[in-house]
């Protein structure tokens, strides 16, 4: 299974509506996929950013800069960006600086899997 097919399929269970469109911005790295997700009247930005073997194995701080920058415009209720790489530490200051931002990396990644446990 893909990160993909994993966030997509987490979400959609979540009770998340999932449309590909873009949530209105693009990201230049062409393997990130963008989407719109609402649930209960709330849209979040979803990015998910599949690491790539024998690619540096932490999230470039120029991800980060363009992701916020993309939720700057388009100024959705909260974004999530989703990546099975390193997160580097100053995603922490992004995430304490605009409360919307939401970053999921690998180390986090088990905990947002666990988040949508299904009873």
């Amino acid at each position: 299974m893909s990160l993909e097919d994993l966030v997509v399929g987490l979400m959609r269970v979540g009770g998340y509506d999932i449309q590909d469109d873009g949530a209105g911005f693009t990201m230049s790295d062409e393997k990130a996929r963008v989407y719109r997700a609402r649930r209960n009247g709330k849209t979040t930005a979803l990015v998910i950013l599949p690491h790539e073997i024998g690619t540096h194995p932490e999230l470039d701080e120029r991800v980060l800069a363009e992701f916020s920058v993309g939720v700057t415009q388009t100024n959705p209720d909260q974004a999530v960006l989703v990546t099975d790489k390193y997160s580097p530490y100053s995603m922490y200051e992004r995430e304490k600086r605009d409360k919307r931002l939401l970053f999921v990396t690998r180390e986090r990644l088990q905990a947002f899997v666990d988040s949508f446990s299904v009873q």
